[in-house]
C-alpha cells in the first residue's frame, strides 16, 4: 500500500487476481494517482521510476497515472536502444552474395573439362532483363520463344542439349571473349579471356546449350599481357 498522507482518498480498483474472476478492493492512493478500474488477471509490474514504483504500491495493482504511458514508452525506447548499441550495424547489413563464385576445388583439371561451343551473349539492350530473371539463381531453362526475344530467331541447340540462360563476368570487354567449359561434375564454367591488366570487372549473360543444369555456375578471368 502508498504511505499515509494528510491529504489521501480512497479508491476501488480492480487487482491482480488468482482466479478467472475479478475481485475489486479499497486501497489508499497519494493525491495525483488516477486508478483504472480495469478487469486484471495477470499481474503488471512498473518500471522503476514511474509514478506507480514511486507512490510504494505493490506491482500487482492495476494503478495508472495519466502520465504512465509516456514513461512507459520512454523505458521501452531506451531499453530497446541498449540491445542496438550492444550488436554491430554490420549484423543487421547483408552481405551481398557475389554474381558469380570462383571456380571450385572439386571442378578438377582443366584438361578434363569438356568445351561448350553452343552459346551467344544476350544483347546489351535485353541485359537488365535477363539479370531481373538470374536475380535469384545462376541460371535458367529458356524455350524456343526466348530465343526471339534475345534477338536469335530460329536458334535450336544440337542433339540433346538444351538452351539455358546463365551468368557471365568480363572485363577489358572490347579485348577478350567468352570460352564455357562443363566439368565432370557438372559446374559451368564461364570463362572470359582479355588483353591487359585487370579492369572493373561487369556483369553479363549468355544463351548456352547444355547437357543438363548445372550443379554450379563459376567465373574464370585469365588475362595476357
Amino acid at each position: 500500500m502508498s504511505r499515509r498522507s494528510p491529504s489521501r482518498s480512497c479508491y476501488t480498483l480492480t487487482f491482480a487476481c488468482v482466479t478467472n474472476t475479478p475481485r475489486m478492493c479499497r486501497i489508499t492512493l497519494p493525491p495525483g494517482l488516477v486508478p483504472v478500474a480495469t478487469p486484471c488477471c495477470k499481474i503488471m509490474s512498473s518500471p522503476r521510476n514511474s509514478p506507480v514504483a514511486r507512490s510504494g504500491l505493490q506491482p500487482a495493482y492495476s494503478v495508472l497515472h495519466p502520465t504512465f504511458g509516456v514513461y512507459l514508452a520512454l523505458y521501452m525506447l531506451r531499453n530497446i536502444a541498449k540491445l542496438l548499441f550492444a550488436f554491430p550495424l554490420v549484423a543487421f547489413v547483408a552481405t551481398p552474395k557475389p554474381w558469380l563464385q570462383e571456380i571450385p576445388t572439386s571442378a578438377g583439371a582443366q584438361q578434363d573439362w569438356t568445351e561448350i561451343r553452343t552459346f551467344f551473349e544476350v544483347p546489351a539492350s535485353k541485359l537488365s532483363t535477363a539479370e531481373d530473371s538470374l536475380a535469384k539463381k545462376a541460371y535458367l531453362r529458356q524455350t524456343v520463344g526466348d530465343m526471339d526475344f534475345f534477338g536469335r530467331p530460329g536458334f535450336v541447340c544440337p542433339g540433346t542439349t538444351m538452351p539455358y540462360l546463365v551468368r557471365a563476368l568480363y572485363d577489358n570487354g572490347g579485348t577478350g571473349s567468352f570460352s564455357l567449359y562443363w566439368t565432370q561434375r557438372g559446374v559451368l564454367v564461364v570463362a572470359h579471356s582479355s588483353l591487359g591488366s585487370p579492369r572493373t570487372v561487369l556483369r553479363s549473360a549468355l544463351i548456352a546449350c547444355l547437357p543438363a543444369a548445372p550443379s554450379g555456375v563459376s567465373s574464370d578471368l585469365p588475362h595476357a599481357m
